[in-house]
């Protein structure tokens, strides 16, 4: 990746991310201007293990979705001002379809994903991405060219 990157990781997070715990799934993140590359470790004491296959837990693909998504919402709150002149609304991106998903592999208690989107376009009001997530070098999921639609500030 270029060597022009910004790095957040814990509270850093917050200013590009309005979500948060228990459902923040970045715990880490590279931003570019051609992509995002994240990380997250799924801790055992999930609130989700407890009943998502108490006697085999693992990760819900969904969970694994939304890390891609919150990978894009960052990229779109690091990027789009720089483009628009103005911040992108709080709290007003909205994850708009995919084309298609593909899981490969679960993820247990105690692993810690990967997880890369790259983009293909940007419009006004949606930029579009190719995500995926990896654990232990495996691919776990692809999610191709899904939309995140967002809102700009108005301008003053």
């Amino acid at each position: 990746m270029p060597t022009d990157s910004l790095i957040l990781e814990g509270e850093a997070l917050y200013d590009y991310l309005p979500h948060r715990p228990p459902f923040l799934f970045v715990e880490w993140a590279e931003v570019t201007a051609e992509a995002v590359r994240g990380r997250y470790t799924f801790q055992p004491d999930e609130y989700f293990f407890k009943g998502h296959f108490p006697q085999f837990p693992v990760v819900p693909a969904v969970i694994s979705l939304e890390a891609l998504g919150q990978g894009g919402v960052i990229w779109i709150y690091s990027q789009m001002p720089m483009r628009h002149q103005r911040p992108v609304r709080k709290e007003r991106v909205f994850f708009a379809k995919s084309e298609e998903v593909r899981m490969f592999s679960p993820v247990l208690p105690g692993q810690t994903i990967e997880f890369t989107c790259t983009v293909i376009d940007v419009t006004k009001v949606m930029v579009s991405f190719d995500g995926l997530v990896t654990c232990d070098g495996q691919k776990v999921l692809r999610m191709n060219e899904f939309y995140l639609a967002y809102e700009m500030e108005k301008a003053q």
